[in-house]
């Protein structure tokens, strides 16, 4: 589960960014430990590089702050315990961003059941904490 590729990214105006991606989230792991020190996987190292390359391509690292909703298809039921904590698969997300996760103000994340895929929107939050809107283009 290497391979992430973006399926369809949509400009929501000047207010954010919507993603599909065509693979599930692999959630973040327990570091694992040696006598080198601590270290994570290889496999979820290179999907995390392979994650963060798409999202570099698409959401702006000048914004403020960052409000981010996720919503995670997997094939079995989120009960199942090899779907992975929502935590988990929350940090995968925050440790590929194109920007300090520090500026994320705002986080949701659902774990669905169907054909797996991530859904993932980012909006620009302001100064004074005010979630950007979609620009309908209209006065």
């Amino acid at each position: 589960m290497c391979a992430v590729s973006l399926l369809r990214a949509e400009r929501l105006g000047n207010s954010g960014v919507h993603l599909r991606l065509s693979t599930s989230l692999l959630p973040a792991p327990r570091p694992r430990l040696s006598k080198h020190g601590a270290y994570l996987p290889a496999q979820y190292r290179k999907y995390r590089d392979a994650l963060a390359g798409e999202l570099a391509k698409h959401i702006p690292s000048d914004k403020q702050n960052y409000a981010i909703c996720i919503t995670v298809y997997r094939d079995y039921d989120v009960l199942d315990n090899r779907y992975g904590d929502v935590d988990n698969l929350a940090k995968t997300v925050m440790d590929a961003l194109p920007f300090d996760d520090a500026r994320v103000v705002s986080i949701s994340i659902t774990k669905r059941t169907g054909k797996p895929c991530v859904l993932l929107t980012v909006k620009w939050v302001s100064e004074n904490g005010t979630i950007a809107t979609v620009d309908t283009g209209t006065d």
